[in-house]
Parts: structure tokens; C-alpha cells; sequence
């Protein structure tokens, strides 16, 4: 038997090695087989549907199951990767990255400890059980709209935003004509075994079996249908150890934004301001309405949470957020904030027709609607690298390294002009 807890500050693993024998040594090392051959496959799945690699869900995997058996306060507690927090983790991956996503645990490590502190846990009995049941619910629903795509086996063409669950769901119907009927197939399989195979008593999990049947089937079979190797690589050996950069700037972003300027915003410094994407904000007697987002088509030699971000490009979300806050203001700002200029206004820059292959970042198109509805005195974005009044565009001002001073007319007229850009 397990020796009782003493102390409620001292993990449950040194009492219970008091008097720990063989025979529980063999019972806990065939619970822990099983829990690892289930946590496994499973971390891989949630740390893809959590918008990361499988490399940090294996190693997320097997290191919190030894750290929390060794400090845990349960005898029995089993540790293993949850389907609840995947859509949580995703929306903080796409917005700042895996650096933001270390920062956001850290704090979120914090608040559960003082709230252990402060005994707040009896708070859960005054939570209605029909917010508990509609948030599993939609976590479901999210998931299983993730994973349309790779359970239908559908392939989407380059630069489509899938990043909110509307976006995925909208891709997933617009490219319904690749369906792979062999991944349907195996998708069906695995659910079919999930469902009834518990029904037989077996003491063989139904996730193990349907990981080692479909393995088979695509290896023995040469299935053409995509496997975590063809879309993956998953390093040999342990992982590279490093210290995560943590700032007081990446802390404050992980926080909650507040209301600020008449729209909500984050602040990352005395005097700098994160404005977000389709809020309008009023700033000094002057609007702005901010939406930025560009499309980095040089990932292969920028470094991801560092030069290039999974929540670079423009959603659904912030579309409507942005559309909402305009006619909340008539339509009419007095200054336009983008990373990217609208594509007119790009096809003159490059001086190309609309569909030629060097319009490949969608942000742009979707800015062109607020290029014929929305009224403004200037357009300042920054993506063009270039720091110059567009000619036939004169509200379009590229930004690049100069700052002026709003309202003063004489910064303006200092800035070079520009007509196209040439490319050697």
C-alpha cells in the first residue's frame, strides 16, 4: 500500500516510495507502457492542431510526465497531453510565436500558484454547468474542423490563411475536389475503432490499435496519402537545450489588453503602443485605423517567433473587427496604419496587372476594400521598404526608417517620390 500524505507541501512520490515493492513496481510500469504508447501519438497530434511541430510535443510529452509525477500530490495522478488547451496554445503561437507562448505559461504558472494560494479553487462550485459544457463543446467543434483537412486528405493551394476555425472550415468546402479517398478511408477506420473497440472489454487501447493498423495498412499497402514523416522532420536525439529570450515586453504582451485610445491595445513601453488589427483608435485629436499583416515569402531564411510569424497574415476575424469599427465611425478616419499597401496600389508600384505572380501576398487584396470604402487623408504602410510619397497615389505614403511628426506638412513634403520599384 502507499504510505498516507503528511505534509501537503511534499510531492506524493517520496511517501509512496515507502515501502514500494516489485509487485507495485510491475503494476506501475505496465500502467506507464500504456499511458505512454496513448501520449505518444497523441502529443504529436495536439502539438500540430496547437500550430507547433511534433518534435515539442514528443519532448513536451516525456519531460511534464517526469516532472509532474515527481512533484504531483497524487499517487495515481497520470499526466499526459490534453485536446482542451490546443486552441488556446494555437491562437497564442499565431500571435507571438513560441517565445510568446513560454512567456504566456510562465504567467499562467504564476496565477495558478497564487490562486492555490488564496484558496480560490471552491470558486469552480458557483461556475454553471452549462459554461463548462458549452466551452468542451466548442473545443470540440474547433478540433474537429482543424482536422478536416488532413482527414479528408484535402491539399490547399500556396498562401492560404487558415489560421481561425471559420477560415478553416471555408477552406476545407472551397477545396473539397482534392479530396484523397485513401486518407478518407483511414480517417473513417480510426474512428470506427475508437468507437466500438472499447465495447469489447479488451484491456488494449483503441488509439494503440488504430496507430499500429493504419501504420501497416499505409506502409504495407503504399497508401498515397500523407504521413507525419512526409510533412515533418523529426530529429534524431535529444533536443537542443537553450534559455528562452524573456522580456518585460514579451510578459506585457502575453497579458490581456485593455481598452486604450478608444480601441484596445497593448502597451509595450512607456511611449510605444501595440495597436492592433481593425481597431480605430483616437490619438490626439486625430482617428487611425490600423491593420497590419504581410505575407513573409522569404520563411526559408528567417527565423519563426524572430522575423516571421504564424499570425503575420490578416483573418477573417480581423476583417469583420475592422469593417465593424469603421461604420462605427462613418466610414471615415483621418489616418490608415498598414504593413502592406492595398494591391491598386501595389500593381502600380510594380507596375503589373492584376494575377501577375508578383502580387502573392493576399493581405493586399483583401485591403483593397477598404481602399473604396473608407475615407482618409493619408495611408502609411511600411512593407515596400522605401520611405516616399506614391506618385499617382498621393494619399499612400511608404514608411521605412524615418518617423515624422503627423500634422506637420513640412515631413511630408521632405519625402522622396516615387513612382514603381525596380527589381535586379
Amino acid at each position: 500500500m502507499h504510505a498516507a500524505r503528511k505534509d501537503p507541501l511534499i510531492p506524493m512520490l517520496f511517501t509512496s516510495l515507502k515501502g514500494y515493492g516489485p509487485s507495485l513496481f510491475a503494476r506501475d510500469a505496465t500502467a506507464g507502457l500504456i499511458v505512454a504508447v496513448i501520449a505518444l501519438p497523441l502529443s504529436i497530434a495536439l502539438a500540430l492542431a496547437s500550430g507547433v511541430g511534433p518534435e515539442e510535443g514528443l519532448y513536451t510529452a516525456i519531460a511534464a510526465g517526469f516532472v509532474i509525477s515527481a512533484l504531483g500530490g497524487s499517487a495515481v495522478q497520470i499526466a499526459g497531453p490534453t485536446a482542451a488547451f490546443a486552441t488556446i496554445v494555437a491562437g497564442i503561437v499565431a500571435k507571438s510565436g513560441t517565445e510568446g507562448l513560454f512567456a504566456a505559461t510562465l504567467l499562467a504558472g504564476a496565477l495558478l500558484v497564487l490562486m492555490g494560494l488564496l484558496r480560490l479553487g471552491s470558486l469552480i462550485h458557483y461556475i454553471p454547468h452549462t459554461i463548462t459544457t458549452g466551452f468542451t463543446a466548442g473545443i470540440a467543434v474547433t478540433i474537429a474542423i482543424g482536422q478536416l483537412k488532413d482527414f479528408l486528405g484535402l491539399t490547399y493551394p500556396a498562401g492560404t490563411v487558415t489560421v481561425e476555425t471559420a477560415q478553416k472550415l471555408a477552406a476545407a468546402v472551397a477545396n473539397i475536389g482534392t479530396l484523397n479517398l485513401w486518407a478518407l478511408a483511414l480517417g473513417v477506420l480510426g474512428v470506427l475503432i475508437q468507437v466500438f473497440w472499447p465495447k469489447t472489454g479488451s484491456r488494449v487501447p483503441g488509439s494503440l490499435l488504430v496507430v499500429l493498423l493504419s501504420g501497416a495498412a499505409v506502409a504495407l499497402c503504399k497508401m498515397p496519402v500523407n504521413t507525419i514523416g512526409d510533412l515533418y522532420t523529426i530529429r534524431a536525439g535529444l533536443p537542443a537545450l537553450r534559455m528562452p529570450s524573456l522580456s518585460l515586453a514579451q510578459i506585457t504582451a502575453a497579458l490581456p489588453d485593455a481598452p486604450l485610445f478608444g480601441g484596445i491595445a497593448g502597451q509595450a513601453g512607456e511611449h510605444v503602443f501595440h495597436l492592433r488589427r481593425g481597431q480605430v483608435y483616437e490619438i490626439e485629436g486625430k482617428s487611425f485605423f490600423c491593420m497590419g499583416g504581410a505575407m513573409s515569402i522569404d520563411k526559408a531564411v528567417r527565423t519563426e517567433g524572430v522575423s516571421w510569424w504564424r499570425g503575420e497574415n490578416i483573418t477573417t476575424a480581423d476583417m469583420r473587427r475592422g469593417i465593424e469599427a469603421l461604420a462605427a465611425h462613418g466610414s471615415k478616419v483621418d489616418y490608415v496604419l498598414t504593413h502592406t499597401p492595398p494591391e491598386r496600389v501595389l500593381r502600380r508600384l510594380l507596375d503589373v496587372d492584376s494575377g501577375h505572380a508578383r502580387l502573392k501576398d493576399p493581405n493586399a487584396r483583401l485591403l483593397d476594400e477598404f481602399y473604396e470604402t473608407v475615407k482618409f487623408k493619408k495611408w502609411f504602410f511600411g512593407h515596400m521598404h522605401f520611405d516616399a510619397v506614391v506618385i499617382g497615389e498621393p494619399k499612400f505614403v511608404g514608411l521605412y526608417q524615418r518617423i515624422i511628426r503627423l500634422g506637420d506638412a513640412r515631413e511630408l513634403k521632405k519625402l522622396l517620390r516615387v513612382r514603381k520599384m525596380s527589381f535586379h
